[in-house]
């Protein structure tokens, strides 16, 4: 999700700039700390974002003329990557909820692994 940012490339390299000889574990704990911060400050209002964009979007929406017709497609881009950003971060929880809970439908998988081993096996030549 941080990779949609605009500004984390630089401020990855900035900061790891900023952490001069230490040892490279030293260095990892501190960008780990230094990330935690960013993502606060930067990720902190998605939903509240989206929102604000989407109602002022439908208000624009209402009356496009010439006039603000650029307004509205920076709005609608804007949406556009909020969401992007919001179904990212979604996406990666989801993800880290089933590496660590584990997958709840193992009997199904399982039976599907069985299965295909019995339809690949060769039993004689």
């Amino acid at each position: 999700m941080w990779l949609v940012e605009a500004g984390f490339g630089s401020f990855v390299s900035q900061r790891w700039q900023g952490y001069g000889e230490c040892p490279l574990v030293t260095k990892l704990k501190q960008c780990v700390v230094d990330l935690s911060k960013w993502s606060m400050n930067v990720n902190q209002n998605t939903r509240q974002d989206i929102r604000k964009t989407q109602r002022k979007l439908e208000d624009v929406h209402s009356h496009v003329d010439a006039s603000n017709v650029t307004y509205f497609n920076m709005l609608r881009h804007r949406l556009d990557k909020l969401l992007i950003k919001d179904a990212t971060f979604w996406k990666q929880c989801a993800k880290t909820f089933w590496y660590r809970d584990g997958d709840l439908n193992r009997k199904f998988f399982h039976a599907a692994v069985t299965t295909k081993r019995k339809l690949n096996r060769i039993d004689h030549l």
